[in-house]
């Protein structure tokens, strides 16, 4: 006793051990406990409602035991009696009295502060200890050492909750700990088939890593070691690593979302019980080497499956990025989610291990992606590290021309829509000094230009005069800065004039449809300044 399965079944106050004769007696259940602590029914105020009236979330505030309740339930958790539901007891030496545990509860409170999910972790860390153990003999739980005080029980413990949650990690088989530790840096719910994935991916790198190291050494036997089997490079069979997911269920640490019917088994999603134990799973790979080696890892098979590879040509021509299918169902997988994942890891690592570019290519997915929900200033921080990952001299070659283009197109954008004109500005006066490949390069950035000139000073004229200066590079001239009735009236005339005798349904059914890119631009640029013109009353 006094292992993982003897804290587990603790915890759920289980009867294994006991004999034919010993019916378990009816346990007080942990909620009844709490009872007196529940957080009220959510009254209106508790309620977040649209404008329609429909609900959109229910507020509930819990808060943390008091030393009482926490000894009420450590004294639940650990009575074990012979006796049925309707019997009494006048035996003290099965009943965990409030008093009796006195010296554990004071111990596990100054650890938790009544977190009931610290208390639990307390508890088992006890168990581990062996101050708290199961007897077989007479089948209830028992302190070991009933003359240990607070403190000595206390600095049984570990230091805090998430130390807690690592030494139980650590009793874990290699290999579990390994997938744990993948999922902890991936996302809120991940697939078996997902872990899967990584963990091959995992296993494949150690062993090169393994067959690199061999060979580079002089060995004085030609036979081959073979690998243990809880090595790195072990890999592990899909079975297998499903039987240990089972295990982690089993001891409260992943929750099994439930399948679908007809369901493979690889399509099964598992989700961390509590945050600690997320934390706790990621702590236990030291930041290092390794640890990079391993989010690379993790990036290369997430990018992989997001299909990022496949669609990185869309960030040249889509203005709205995003890989998730339309329509798609919500068993359908959404893989938005693995470039955000990887991202965030990229950008993490050392240079040395990525390619600046693809990290750059990949900030603007997310930063597209980001910004067709309208999330600007989270997109623009992408845009930003997309920007600064491409050395200066790079920028503009023939071979970055399109990406730096299409960056810069969008950091303006952003940065108009934040209401960050100076540096809106910034942007696009440096498309206008560097884009040369086509005149429609720089109508993008023209127009932004544009309208942050009007958004700057509204009263003014000067977003007139920029912008007509503009349109004289499209050959649109004689617009005068403040059209006249006169001026106006001469071009209704001549537009009369040109029509005479003509039917506009015929015009329009001999000309044809434009397709030069430089009269198209005119046309595009000649609306942004009639629709900036309606905007301000000009």
């Amino acid at each position: 006793s006094g292992g993982n399965s003897s804290s587990r079944r603790m915890l759920r106050r289980g009867s294994a051990g006991a004999n034919d004769q010993r019916q378990p007696r009816h346990q007080r259940s942990v909620r009844a406990s709490l009872q007196p602590f529940r957080s009220p029914p959510p009254q209106q105020q508790d309620i977040k409602k649209n404008t329609t009236g429909e609900q959109l979330a229910m507020v509930l505030e819990l808060s943390n035991l008091d030393p009482d309740s926490v000894g009420q339930y450590i004294a639940d958790t650990l009575t074990y009696s012979s006796m049925t539901p309707d019997a009494d007891s006048d035996d003290d030496e099965e009943i965990w009295s409030v008093e009796r545990v006195i010296p554990i509860t004071q111990a596990v409170y100054t650890k938790t502060l009544g977190n009931m999910f610290g208390v639990q972790q307390a508890l088992e860390a006890l168990v581990r200890k062996n101050i708290i153990y199961y007897d077989v003999i007479s089948f209830s739980w028992t302190f070991s050492s009933r003359g240990m005080t607070q403190v000595e029980i206390q600095d049984c413990l570990p230091e805090n909750i998430l130390h807690m949650v690592q030494d139980k990690l650590k009793l874990l088989p290699r290999q579990l700990q390994t997938a744990m530790a993948l999922a902890s840096y991936t996302h809120e719910t991940i697939s078996l088939d997902l872990m899967f994935a990584l963990m091959l991916q995992y296993s494949g790198r150690h062993k090169r890593m393994e067959l690199k190291a061999e060979e580079e050494e002089e060995s004085k036997s030609n036979l081959q070691k073979p690998p243990s089997w809880d090595s790195p490079s072990q890999e592990v069979p899909l079975v297998q690593l499903e039987a240990l997911m089972q295990l982690a269920n089993k001891e409260g640490l992943v929750l099994k979302d439930a399948l679908a019917k007809n369901a493979a088994a690889k399509n099964t999603t598992y989700r961390f019980a509590h945050d600690r134990i997320r934390e706790a799973a990621r702590a236990s790979v030291p930041e290092g080497e390794d640890r990079d080696l391993m989010l690379l890892d993790i990036c290369q098979v997430l990018l992989e499956r997001s299909g990022f590879m496949v669609h990185r040509q869309e960030l040249l021509t889509s203005k709205e990025f995003n890989f998730a299918t339309p329509g798609a169902t919500e068993e359908e997988e959404d893989t938005n989610w693995m470039l955000f994942t990887s991202v965030g890891h990229m950008n993490s690592l050392p240079p040395a291990l990525t390619d600046k570019i693809q990290v750059a290519e990949l900030n603007m997915a997310v930063g597209k992606i980001s910004t067709s929900k309208g999330a600007f200033a989270d997109a623009l921080v992408f845009f930003r590290t997309a920007y600064s990952q491409m050395e200066e001299s790079d920028r503009w070659s023939d071979s970055m021309y399109a990406f730096t283009l299409e960056l810069l197109n969008n950091m303006t954008d952003c940065e108009r829509s934040l209401s960050n004109y100076e540096s809106a500005r910034n942007h696009a006066v440096e498309i206008f000094r560097h884009a040369n490949k086509g005149v429609a390069d720089k109508f993008r950035a023209q127009s932004a230009y544009i309208s942050v000139l009007y958004e700057e000073n509204r009263e003014g004229s000067l977003w007139i005069e920029k912008g007509l200066e503009i349109c004289e590079s499209y050959g649109i001239t004689g617009v005068p800065v403040q059209p006249t009735i006169a001026n106006v009236a001469k071009e209704v005339l001549a537009f009369k004039f040109a029509l005479k005798g003509r039917s506009l349904l015929k015009l329009m059914e001999e000309y044809p449809i434009v397709s030069d890119e430089f009269v198209t631009a005119h046309i595009a640029m000649m609306n942004v300044m009639i629709v900036t013109a309606i905007f301000a009353n000009q």
